[in-house]
């Protein structure tokens, strides 16, 4: 608990020295993305057997999407999944 408290600390303090954190939170949401990815397709290898709706549904609150997303490349989908999987 205490290393968390630390590193809450740490990052309040860039945020009130005016720091670029762009590319850290950047970095966040696309781990966010790909640890989601790797949730919602573990049960196939399938792209054609994936549940996207469910992966839709999870991420629409967190980027206040308001739109049916189409996934085109399920190629880089299956990618960025297998590299989130436990091995």
């Amino acid at each position: 608990m205490n290393r968390q408290r630390e590193i809450i600390y740490t990052e309040r303090q860039k945020v009130l020295q005016g720091d670029n954190l762009r590319e850290q939170i950047w970095g966040m949401l696309e781990a966010y993305v790909d640890d989601s990815i790797a949730l919602y397709t573990a049960e196939s290898s399938f792209a054609e057997e994936w549940d996207l709706g469910k992966l839709q549904d999870h991420l629409q609150p967190v980027f206040c999407l308001k739109v049916q997303l189409i996934f085109t490349n399920t190629e880089e989908l299956t990618t960025r999944a297998n590299k989130r999987r436990p091995a």
